[in-house]
């Protein structure tokens, strides 16, 4: 069951590197960090898995990372945790994760306000 999963992510990944929802849709930053820190911990658990594929998802992340340093904190966080959760995260982005975390509070708790709120 954990082979058929696993080869069912690998047909979903994009020929960028990164994954969506679907086969045919953009590569998005929490889905691509989701499926490469699941990967990971596939990997951890025993389960032989593909480290071309984990190796392309990993540096759309680096390259996404790099190319949007603007990103939302909680998904920048997020992100980070996939890297370094496989194989290791540029101090640069731990830095910045760790560094705006104030910013993410804020966020989440609607900067004082009663909800919080969702992003893309």
């Amino acid at each position: 069951m954990v082979k058929a999963g696993l080869e069912r992510l690998y047909s979903y990944q994009h020929d960028d590197g990164g994954w969506g929802w679907w086969p045919d849709d953009p590569s998005r930053v929490f889905m691509t960090a989701y499926v490469v820190s699941g990967l990971g911990r596939a990997k951890v658990a025993g389960y032989t898995v593909d480290d071309d594929r984990l190796a392309k998802g990993r540096n759309w992340l680096l390259s996404t990372l790099a190319a949007h340093p603007d990103m939302l904190p909680e998904l920048r966080a997020y992100t980070v945790y996939a890297l370094a959760a496989t194989g290791g995260a540029p101090k640069d982005a731990l830095d910045k994760t760790w560094n705006s975390r104030e910013e993410a509070e804020r966020r989440r708790t609607g900067a004082g306000g009663t909800g919080s709120r969702c992003s893309r």
